[in-house]
């Protein structure tokens, strides 16, 4: 028997089971189906659990992304021929993203993602008209935070990393695709100009290789 997803979700969080539930994400895509992303918990650390229902509320098919260390789901984004997810991992104390690319089947077609000795925290994504994939996190280094952003091909291939900072803390809050292939770029900043004390709003303009834009 098939139960729809909304129920199937209440029943997750009302029943006693071995995998914990503490968030829920959801998404449609153009054609009506629609992903759920949740934070589950094995006793041992923290993993990605995507779900996906028809446009009836049917649940359809489920999957897990489990590496073996914490993995947090953070941002999904649907599409008709599957879903993107950006998750948060946490390895060795240090805070990293990973972007996750599912077909309409439930399978991972590829993963991709970024890791050195800073903490990048992921805060949100986008994926563009033409299939790349970006990604944007909050950078501590030093003491301060500035804001990145990360671009990805169709195929998971990293093209470019830019990383912008207003003189003081620096934090990302939006990314969004223009129609001339351009991306901008929604980033605070604590004290600027026009906001002393407080924090200001910017949109930063970068053009297809990544470039900063007058």
């Amino acid at each position: 028997m098939r139960f729809p997803l909304a129920f199937l979700t209440a029943a997750v969080f009302a029943a006693p089971a071995p995998a914990q539930v503490n968030a829920l994400i959801s998404s449609a895509s153009g054609i009506g189906t629609v992903y759920s992303i949740s934070a589950r918990y094995n006793n041992h650390n923290s993993y990605v659990h995507l779900a996906n229902s028809d446009v009836n509320g049917y649940l359809v098919w489920e999957a897990d992304y489990d590496p073996g260390y914490d993995a947090k789901p953070v941002y999904l984004m649907a599409a008709d021929d599957g879903a993107f997810i950006l998750a948060e991992n946490r390895v060795n104390g240090l805070r990293a993203f990973e972007l996750l690319r599912y077909d309409a089947q439930g399978y991972m077609t590829w993963r991709a993602g970024y890791s050195d000795t800073l903490n990048n925290i992921p805060v949100t994504m986008a994926v563009d008209y033409s299939g790349n994939v970006y990604a944007a996190c909050n950078v501590r280094e030093d003491g301060h935070y500035y804001a990145a952003l990360w671009k990805y091909d169709g195929r998971g291939v990293l093209a470019w990393r830019a990383r912008y900072s207003g003189g003081n803390n620096t934090y990302a809050h939006q990314v969004l695709p223009l129609f001339n292939g351009n991306m901008s770029f929604g980033v605070s900043v604590f004290g600027g100009t026009e906001a002393a004390g407080q924090y200001e709003r910017r949109s930063i303009t970068y053009d297809q290789f990544g470039n900063e834009q007058p």
